[in-house]
């Protein structure tokens, strides 16, 4: 975010996150807002591998950028303050906020987390679980444990799921079940498949 020329913060950065929530329209409890439906990104993560990279390299990128924006914001710095805390430039805060300029090091991203007193969480996930947590949809998360640590591929989640039937998902349940199931060789049919009609 570009600074003024005496450094101070730009009218944008100074506008907290409740100032700006108070010029948009009154939110319902739990709603998230988000641009997906779990079926949509089903179906666009159905298309092919390059897709689901694409979508992940982005949900990183992206929200990487809009976090640290979020939390500089949150705790009232500016770029220079930020950069300061971490032993950078404000040119690289700034890139660091702009998801198409640099990507951070996992390094930096410690850095930061300390700087915020914030835990930081880099992790393999099931696409499960990124379409639960892209949509807002509520979902329980199996902690650290064998079967969680070793993450099944799109395919072994969904088995072959044509873009065009936009099948939802299976449940949390339906996925842990799924991993106890890889314990013990079955026939590769998901039930996605039988949900595809819908």
């Amino acid at each position: 975010m570009p600074q003024t020329k005496n450094g101070g913060m730009t009218k944008m950065e100074k506008q907290s996150p409740k100032d700006a929530s108070a010029n948009s329209k009154m939110e319902k409890p739990n709603s998230t807002n988000s641009i997906w439906t779990q079926k949509a990104l089903l179906r666009r993560l159905a298309r092919s591998p390059e897709s689901r990279a694409k979508f992940v390299a982005s949900h990183i990128s992206n929200g990487i950028a809009f976090q640290i924006r979020a939390l500089r914001n949150r705790n009232r710095w500016s770029q220079p303050k930020l950069a300061e805390e971490i032993g950078t430039t404000q040119n690289q805060v700034y890139r660091l906020e702009n998801s198409s300029k640099t990507k951070p090091t996992i390094s930096t991203l410690k850095k930061l987390a300390a700087v915020f007193d914030v835990a930081l969480v880099v992790r393999f996930v099931p696409f499960s679980q990124i379409i639960a947590w892209a949509t807002g949809t509520p979902l329980t998360d199996p902690g650290l444990s064998t079967t969680s640590l070793a993450v099944p591929s799109f395919r072994q989640e969904y088995g072959a799921v044509e873009p065009s039937f936009g099948s939802v998902p299976r449940s949390q349940d339906q996925v842990a079940q799924s991993q106890e199931q890889r314990r013990i060789p079955i026939a590769q049919e998901s039930p996605l498949l039988a949900d595809a009609a819908d």
